[in-house]
């Protein structure tokens, strides 16, 4: 007996196996927190000292001797010898002392407190009883080694100091005495430095000495007022 296939006859439906429903999610709010203080918990590491500051060592670190900009402060101190009064018998001088830090640390300028003071003494008798190693004084005039009005010269009073740097504009001339400044500084050790391009600034500030006004005494008299060398210099 021949068995007949219909072809039109629907096929069975396969269905692919349905997969189990997801695990439900659960809400963090139904997750049960751990209070546990900050204190409570193990750190890792160095464990911080409470060391109080005053049982901390102290660094001793000396000042360093900065670069100076030498031709700056000399032009500052050339400015100081114009507060001095003009004195026909003596030089306008201006004087600044740094410290080997930079610091200012005194400012001086001719008859400043004493008609017979000069700019650098001035300047040391604001620092008196101070060790000055390693300072550096600023002069718009080379430091005097004879004077007349007073026992000890500039130069005595800057190796007293122990300023181990001058720096200056112009050497003294020989109106009123003959000066060693520079030579004698230097056979001491100390080191100078000179700016004879800021020469003619610091003559410019003591015309009163070089060209002294001339005086009329009489209709046919003039009386030009000359600086001795035994000027208050």
């Amino acid at each position: 007996m021949t068995r007949t296939v219909d072809h039109h006859q629907a096929a069975p439906r396969l269905e692919a196996p349905r997969s189990e429903a997801p695990p439900s999610v659960v809400p963090s709010s139904a997750v049960p927190r751990l209070d546990v203080p900050p204190s409570a918990v193990p750190t890792l590491g160095v464990q911080a000292l409470d060391v109080p500051p005053s049982a901390m060592p102290i660094l001793d670190v000396p000042a360093l001797d900065v670069p100076l900009d030498h031709h700056g402060l000399l032009v500052q101190a050339i400015e100081q010898s114009r507060l001095a009064p003009p004195v026909a018998d003596r030089y306008a001088v201006g004087a600044i002392i740094l410290a080997a830090g930079g610091e200012v640390l005194a400012t001086g300028y001719t008859g400043e407190s004493h008609p017979h003071h000069h700019a650098e003494e001035e300047a040391l008798a604001k620092l008196a009883g101070l060790n000055l190693s390693g300072a550096t004084i600023y002069t718009s005039l080379e430091p005097c080694t004879a004077r007349r009005s007073r026992p000890a010269t500039c130069t005595d009073l800057i190796l007293a100091a122990g300023i181990s740097r001058v720096v200056l504009a112009w050497r003294e001339p020989t109106l009123f005495a003959d000066c060693d400044g520079v030579g004698t500084l230097r056979r001491n050790g100390v080191e100078v430095i000179e700016f004879p391009g800021l020469a003619d600034s610091a003559r410019a500030v003591n015309q009163h000495v070089l060209s002294p006004t001339t005086l009329l005494v009489s209709p046919t008299t003039l009386l030009v007022p000359a600086p001795t060398r035994a000027g208050l210099r």
